[in-house]
């Protein structure tokens, strides 16, 4: 039955007036944005009652554009149905740059840290208006590529799903890993030593660190926890009847420990232990109906506790104490807790913007751009052998020079914020926040189209490292890219030639239901 022109009309302008009303819609101060702007009042209240010497106005304009981003570009705002995922994450540093820590500053006041002496209050609220530059220069280039792309921020699912990947490809990841831990520790004593007497491990390993076997056992080591979540994720995806929720709730369980202990090797690092979990933790958020609620509490419960003792084990691993001692010792225990100033931490790991202040103003606030050298030295210090003459330019020696006045102590990171200014002044900061969030719009597209378990784990794994550039440095990322990513890198490498290996049918067989420009689109992301 052929509609008559009045009626075409009628149906093409209700139509324009909707589209209109969602528009407009999209602008309206709801759901995120709400939560943004109450979290915008809270600083101004803070600001409002704290005394004179924690007024800093800049704690006011880090919150503001938070909220002004969530409020008019809507592609940036928290993706729904996935508490945890790259973009989601993203958002959570950035709400702890410019939002949390600016209110512990307002609060308690800036923490020295290691620091000689605080910057001037200038120097601290101009940090916060980077830190906020460096957040619009990221929406708005994440805003950019979602828009092109058409996926409005939730990429659709064109994969076919995989196949199971075979246990002997796992079991070859299992045994790299040994192989690695036996070059590094050699035996089981070492290897309890190793937590037992934190101080005497690292007093010897300074001592041989040059050795080949060392270097050998860093590359090799992580095949071994990558191993386990791989046997991990083999058994959320398989179907069988005797699976219950309980015994789906012990294996993970078990899991996380075993990633805990295979990852807490690499020097008493906490970021190697805490990436994975977070990582885990996203491919059972991802997958609720697949693992139950029961799996989802006890592994929420587990990583919150790996959190809770964190800082407790920083602190006995830079003490002369051992294992028994605090055993045994109820006032060796008491003196570690005395160690742990829990604001102090929040603000020093976290980056507050006193860090970046004094970086920036002790450099004269980049008067003499570095033209890419302080960010290509922290990319290649990292390199064995060829990295060694850029060690003394990153932007990790520049910071610790400024502190300590030396270079034989480098134990605090630089931002990257200032690594890219002190290269290209704001400008530099702005191209190197826009390239963060193309990156960051790369992942998470690549993450919504996974086509297994273990896959939504790399790339979120990759996520949480790359989000570590928005409060750490260059030079930290980079070398979690050398020493820590191989087991990835042999996945992806297989995924292109040896894809039965891995659970494909065919090299062309993971794009399906998808027009010619989302083929080439979904092949630039894989």
């Amino acid at each position: 039955m052929a509609s008559s022109p009045t009626w075409n009309s009628t149906l093409a302008s209700l139509n324009r007036k909707r589209i209109g009303r969602r528009h407009r819609a999209s602008y309206r101060v709801n759901g995120p944005a709400s939560w943004s702007l109450l979290a915008f009042v809270v600083v101004a209240i803070t600001f409002a009652v704290v005394p004179s010497e924690n007024k800093y106005p800049g704690a006011l304009v880090g919150a503001f554009v938070f909220f002004l981003v969530q409020w008019i570009l809507p592609a940036c705002r928290p993706v729904s149905g996935k508490l945890i995922c790259p973009w989601n994450w993203a958002l959570l540093v950035f709400f702890l740059q410019l939002v949390l820590l600016p209110l512990s500053v307002l609060a308690s006041g800036p923490s020295l840290g290691v620091l000689p002496f605080l910057p001037s209050d200038r120097a601290i609220n101009l940090a916060t208006v980077i830190d906020a530059a460096a957040f619009i220069a990221f929406c708005v280039s994440y805003q950019f590529f979602v828009r092109r792309s058409g996926t409005d921020g939730q990429p659709k699912r064109y994969f076919k799903r995989s196949q199971r990947m075979e246990l002997s490809y796992m079991a070859l990841y299992g045994v790299i890993g040994l192989v690695g831990f036996f070059l590094a520790f050699g035996d089981l004593n070492k290897m309890a030593e190793y937590f037992s007497d934190p101080a005497g491990y690292l007093s010897r390993f300074a001592e041989v660190q040059d050795r080949l076997g060392l270097a050998a056992g860093l590359f090799l080591r992580p095949f071994l926890g990558t191993c386990v979540v791989m046997v991990w994720c083999f058994w959320l995806q398989r179907s069988n009847a005797r699976k219950t929720t309980i015994l789906t709730s012990a294996v993970t369980i078990l899991a996380i420990v075993a990633v805990c202990f295979s990852n807490a090797t690499f020097n008493y690092n906490r970021g190697s232990v805490i990436v994975p979990l977070i990582a885990m933790l996203a491919v059972i958020l991802s997958n609720r109906n697949r693992v139950g609620r029961r799996t989802i509490f006890s592994a929420g419960a587990i990583v919150s506790l790996v959190l809770l003792v964190a800082p407790f084990y920083g602190a006995y691993r830079s003490s002369t104490f051992t294992g028994q001692e605090i055993l045994r010792d109820a006032s060796v225990r008491s003196v570690l807790t005395d160690k742990v100033e829990l604001t102090e931490m929040f603000q020093v790991y976290g980056g507050a913007p006193q860090f970046l202040g004094f970086f920036l103003e002790m450099d004269n606030w980049g008067a003499t751009p570095q033209w890419g050298k302080v960010s290509g030295s922290s990319a290649l210090a990292p390199l064995p052998v060829l990295g060694k003459p850029f060690r003394d330019s990153t932007g990790t020696a520049i910071y610790n020079r400024l502190i300590y006045g030396m270079l034989d102590v480098q134990d605090q990171i630089a931002p990257f914020q200032g690594e890219a200014f002190l290269d290209f002044h704001l400008p530099g900061l702005v191209g190197a926040f826009a390239l963060l969030g193309w990156l960051t719009f790369k992942l998470q597209t690549a993450f919504a189209g996974s086509l297994s378990f273990f896959e939504t784990f790399v790339w979120q794994y990759f996520s949480v490292w790359i989000c570590f550039l928005i409060f750490g440095s260059l030079s930290v990322v980079s070398q979690i890219c050398i020493y820590f990513c191989w087991p990835f890198y042999l996945y992806f490498f297989c995924r292109r030639l040896r894809p039965r290996w891995i659970g494909y049918k065919s090299r062309g067989s993971e794009v399906t239901n998808a027009n010619p420009s989302q083929h080439k689109y979904l092949r630039s992301i894989a």
